[in-house]
């Protein structure tokens, strides 16, 4: 980020504009990995100040990618498949076929965060069908495809898992890819989630991408939770919440904060905690679905209220 700051300030100075703004897109996106989305929408908005001076199709090429991968990692899902299916319209015309097959890709996400699984799967096989096709393009969709899978309780393929697996020369894909995988695997696909989790949160720990982290912890959490292990989900419960809060820095992206209100919730329901307590702390996951559409966390949502509903009965019978 410093080294991009740096080009920014030099871009001003020199006049260069459309330096200016690409240097601006990338900030834009690190910004957002970093878990800082004040930031991030800072640049986004420096960037769109920009455009006016470069309006062709190709400055809006190099924008729009940004501005829906940004938006993508923030959790704003409806807002990243704008802005990637502008970015897909007109890398089509420039025949600009790498970009486009990475924004194929962040689109099929996008989807798969949405429960959009026929529209995943779709913007997922015009991106294999390019050629030629960058590196990380295979196991980026093999990974989004297994989750595709899994969503749709089907197994995962044995040879998408080695595909997904593959190593494409860029350390974060690789992270994103396992954890994507993890995910599939705790929901019941093939492979030992466990070590592809550790492996996406190790790395997400280190390179600093408190998202990428949360995340992953998030997925082991609800999997000791599957496993019956309380202790290490309340620990990892536990942990998030000393250093993050709901709703803002990198816990401003919805989807997290609703998956670990909800998870927390399930623990305390579990544990025997009270349920006035088991019942606002799912109210507030709730609050965070409240005009998105977040299919997967949903149905968690709608299985605890039927077991907070079946708790509060037996509960009942026995005064």
């Amino acid at each position: 980020i410093r080294c991009y700051e740096e080009a920014r300030k030099i871009s001003a100075a020199l006049g260069q504009e459309s330096m200016l703004m690409t240097t601006e897109a990338n900030l834009s996106v690190l910004h957002a990995k970093r878990g800082d989305p004040s930031a991030a929408d800072a640049a986004c908005r420096r960037v769109l100040a920009h455009e006016p001076l470069w309006g062709s199709a190709r400055t809006r090429f190099l924008r729009l990618p940004a501005t829906g991968v940004t938006s993508l990692l923030l959790g704003r899902y409806s807002a990243a498949i704008e802005s990637l299916r502008a970015a897909v319209e007109i890398g089509s015309e420039l025949k600009d076929s790498h970009t486009l097959a990475f924004d194929l890709i962040y689109l099929a996400e996008c989807h798969l965060h949405r429960g959009e699984i026929k529209a995943s799967l779709a913007a997922l096989e015009r991106a294999r069908t390019i050629e030629p096709s960058p590196r990380p393009i295979r196991p980026m969709a093999e990974a989004r495809r297994a989750l595709a899978c899994a969503l749709r309780g089907e197994r995962i393929p044995a040879d998408g898992i080695k595909a997904a697996l593959a190593t494409t020369g860029v350390r974060y894909i690789d992270a994103c890819n396992r954890l994507l995988l993890g995910w599939a695997a705790r929901l019941g696909g093939s492979g030992d989630p466990r070590e592809w989790l550790e492996a996406a949160r190790s790395f997400f720990a280190a390179a600093l991408k408190p998202a990428g982290e949360i995340h992953a912890e998030l997925e082991l959490t609800a999997l000791d939770l599957d496993q019956g292990k309380r202790a290490e989900a309340g620990s990892r419960l536990r942990a998030i919440e000393r250093r993050f809060k709901c709703g803002s820095g990198p816990l401003a992206h919805s989807m997290l904060s609703a998956r670990l209100l909800a998870l927390k919730a399930r623990f305390l329901l579990e544990e025997g905690g009270s349920l006035p307590q088991v019942i606002s702390t799912l109210v507030e996951a709730e609050s965070y679905l409240i005009g998105r559409r977040l299919r997967d966390l949903e149905t968690s949502v709608r299985v605890l209220r039927r077991r907070i509903e079946e708790a509060r009965l037996e509960v009942q019978e026995l005064d």
